[in-house]
């Protein structure tokens, strides 16, 4: 399975991280799935967000965000978040459902065979696995 790690320390101007302020640090660990989907030619939007939180987060408290490709359908793919505390305690899970869009009509369009391979590799997502064939060329 392929996955990515997003470490952080957690700033608010709260004593501790409201459940908003952790859905938006969950949006950043998903960038680089956003940026990897525009590398191969697609748009992935979020269609269906589900989150559990476990623990209260207090501020400058370190959290690591891991996020892996869990399933893939024909035109959609879903990614399983959880984050864990400095000490690997459970803060929170999330599963998050992500349309394919083609970048010029804004229509849904087919998961490209590149998301689909990243089910079966083992190790973090990787820009330098994209085959040279791919609709993006140089990154």
């Amino acid at each position: 399975m392929t996955y990515t790690e997003f470490q952080l320390i957690v700033e608010t101007k709260r004593s501790h991280l409201s459940n908003v302020e952790l859905l938006g640090y969950l949006d950043d660990a998903r960038y680089c799935w956003y940026e990897y989907c525009i590398a191969i030619g697609v748009e992935a939007l979020v269609v269906h967000i589900s989150t559990d939180f476990k623990k209260e987060v207090f501020n400058q408290e370190k959290m690591i965000i891991r996020t892996w490709i869990d399933r893939v359908g024909n035109t959609s793919f879903v990614l399983q978040q959880k984050v864990v505390g400095d000490h690997n305690e459970h803060i929170a899970s999330s599963q998050v459902v992500l349309a394919t869009v083609n970048k010029e009509t804004r229509m849904k369009t087919t998961v490209p065979q590149e998301v689909r391979d990243l089910l079966m590799q083992e190790g973090t997502l990787d820009f330098k696995r994209l085959d040279k064939h791919s609709s993006y060329s140089t990154f």
